[in-house]
């Protein structure tokens, strides 16, 4: 699997889970992927979204207990700009806003 796929696989789980509320699960296809750790918080690095005003975000993410069972999952919390500014707005975490250069 080439390095654009992994990450169109990756994009996919991170803009799944937040359509659903759900628990992000990382593919079988993206597996050993690192995050960047912030404390408790993880950001996804190399993927990136643009909301209608040009700024690129990043999704935040936290593990949280919300299950009925107690168990600990990896959850979006939020998003960040590339300048550190965070939000709980997840409205440009779709496939039609994903960052892409173009070189």
């Amino acid at each position: 699997m080439t390095k654009r796929e992994r990450q169109n696989a990756l994009y996919a789980a991170v803009e799944k889970a937040v359509a659903t509320k759900s628990e992000l699960t990382f593919p079988e296809a993206v597996k050993g992927y690192s995050v960047e750790v912030m404390q408790k918080d993880f950001l996804l690095p190399e993927l990136y979204w643009m909301d209608e005003k040009r700024n690129v975000y990043q999704v935040w993410c936290r593990i949280e207990t919300r299950s009925k069972l107690g168990l600990p999952g990896l959850f979006v919390v939020g998003s960040v700009t590339l300048d550190g500014f965070s939000s709980g707005d997840l409205s440009m975490i779709t496939p039609k806003t994903r960052y892409q250069t173009i070189v």
